[in-house]
């Protein structure tokens, strides 16, 4: 049976932390569950669009231009740099928000047409602190492209963002953030 190849997506170069997890010198919650997927799945992970400098400088334009409607970050740069290695999947996750939206675009537009899951983290407030009609008219229109969100803030955050963006609520999962317990762990 062939395994399901899952991309995850990070707003920061994660490779060397992803090593350090490996070899046992930090613990896996800041990796949004992706050592217990890799487990069922083959994980891709990139850190390619980190060192395009000039590509990432006009990218701080586009922020400072989308600021203006919405609260979150909009990387469409380093999202579009990223198409060739999501045609390799099956699956694109996006820890943020600050990918999801640009994926949700590319997908909305049909540069892909791959399964696209979006952490909710600071969307709600991003989307609703600007009270700006047309930054969430598109919000909207282009995060129906996705196929799932999920929450590690809260149950809540699932209803409140199913109802800001007319999105089913059966198209949102809370999922608790976990805490790796081989580096923390109670006293007793």
């Amino acid at each position: 049976m062939k395994k399901e190849v899952v991309f995850y997506v990070f707003r920061r170069p994660i490779l060397a932390s992803l090593q350090d997890y490996y070899k046992k010198l930090s613990p896996s919650d800041i990796f949004y569950g992706l050592p217990q997927v890799k487990k069922n799945t083959r994980v891709v992970v990139t850190d390619k669009t980190f060192s395009h400098h000039k590509l990432m400088a006009i990218q701080q334009l586009v922020n400072r231009f989308v600021g203006k409607f919405i609260d979150i970050g909009f990387s469409i740069i380093p999202a579009c740099l990223l198409l060739p290695e999501i045609e390799k999947t099956d699956l694109v996750f996006a820890t943020v928000d600050t990918y999801g939206l640009p994926f949700s675009l590319l997908k909305f537009a049909h540069f892909f047409d791959k399964k696209l899951v979006i952490n909710t983290i600071g969307l709600y407030d991003g989307l609703a602190n600007k009270k700006s009609l047309l930054g969430l008219y598109f919000g909207r229109k282009i995060l129906r492209s996705a196929d799932f969100f999920i929450s590690g803030g809260s149950y809540n955050e699932c209803k409140l963002l199913s109802t800001l963006l007319k999105i089913p609520l059966r198209k949102f999962e809370f999922i608790p953030f976990g805490i790796d317990t081989t580096f923390f762990a109670p006293s007793k």
